[in-house]
């Protein structure tokens, strides 16, 4: 086939290739099953207008589902006749989630609230008061005002930090405990044996230098 032949066919299947309307609509409601209900510009409402491309039960896919009473633009699926329509863009984003496969149930689903990651039975969710991470028999909860963790199975902890912080933090846990325990017997805050020790550790860790 020669250059002219080639560009004369593509010139012949634009011209027989229909064309498919994109119509500007008002959401009215979002529904589980992944469709929507629609309103268009003259009124008329139209209901199951789908969010993903097909209405099969793949459990593989990607979903952007749009804001209640935001705008939409809406694409007939063949024959517009039939009533069958495609949500192809979307305005003001209210949650997505994605699918990559449901055997090893990985996904993605976020909102406005949350952004929630899910690999199996690994989970990390992230929200603006906490952030909570789930793995197999544990569950850890960072928030505004405290670490929690809780396992059920053996597990250690390994945090890095200045050798310098934690030898002052031992030299202060020092005098808080000598300050606290103030029965008889006990070695006072005002004890110079107390104090000299406190002030030789002290020297000490400012001998230390961070790196």
């Amino acid at each position: 086939m020669s250059k002219e032949q080639e560009i004369l066919q593509r010139f012949q299947r634009m011209q027989r290739a229909p064309i498919v309307p994109c119509i500007p609509c008002m959401v009215k409601s979002v529904e589980d099953d992944n469709t929507c209900t629609v309103i268009f510009p003259d009124g008329f409402e139209q209901s199951e207008v789908r969010l993903k491309a097909g209405i099969d039960e793949s459990k593989e896919f990607f979903v952007i589902k749009p804001r209640p009473k935001s705008t939409v633009l809406v694409s007939p699926l063949g024959d517009e006749t039939e009533g069958n329509y495609v949500v192809v863009s979307v305005n003001e984003i209210d949650s997505l989630e994605l699918i990559f496969t449901h055997e090893d149930k990985v996904s993605i689903k976020a909102d406005k609230k949350a952004c929630k990651i899910t690999n199996d039975k690994n989970v990390l969710e992230v929200s603006k008061e906490r952030i909570m991470i789930q793995t197999e028999g544990t569950l850890s909860i960072f928030d505004k005002e405290q670490v929690s963790i809780e396992s059920k199975v053996p597990m250690r902890l390994v945090a890095e930090t200045d050798l310098k912080e934690v030898l002052n933090a031992i030299n202060d846990a020092i005098r808080f405990t000598a300050i606290q325990t103030g029965s008889v017997g006990s070695i006072s805050p005002m004890a110079p044996i107390h104090k000299q020790f406190t002030d030789k550790v002290a020297l000490l860790i400012g001998k230390f230098t961070t790196s």
